[in-house]
């Protein structure tokens, strides 16, 4: 999900913003149990609660800062946004 629409973009690629990289290999240290640079007080991905992980609330369109995800493209649909929730929800393992 991350390699055809988040790095494919160039918005999450080796460059990115904020340590955002979600190449193989690094997505995992860079998203579970790391604070948002965007909004104070969220977690990117909180193993276990994915309503309250600021992934899924940027992907849901829910944030308060910033634009849904992925920017600038078309929403995730829903069985990919279900497969990020059901991976953090038993418990985002690195796998």
């Amino acid at each position: 999900i991350f390699t055809n629409n988040c790095i494919s973009s160039g918005c999450h690629n080796a460059g990115a913003a904020g340590g955002m990289v979600l190449l193989q290999g690094q997505a995992y240290a860079n998203l579970v149990n790391v604070a948002s640079t965007q909004e104070p007080g969220k977690t990117r991905v909180i193993p276990d609660d994915a309503t309250n992980s600021y992934i899924v609330i940027k992907l849901e369109g829910r944030q308060m800062n910033g634009s849904r995800m992925p920017m600038g493209g078309s929403a995730l649909n829903a069985n990919y946004i279900q497969n990020i929730k059901n991976w953090i929800n038993k418990g985002a393992k690195n796998n």
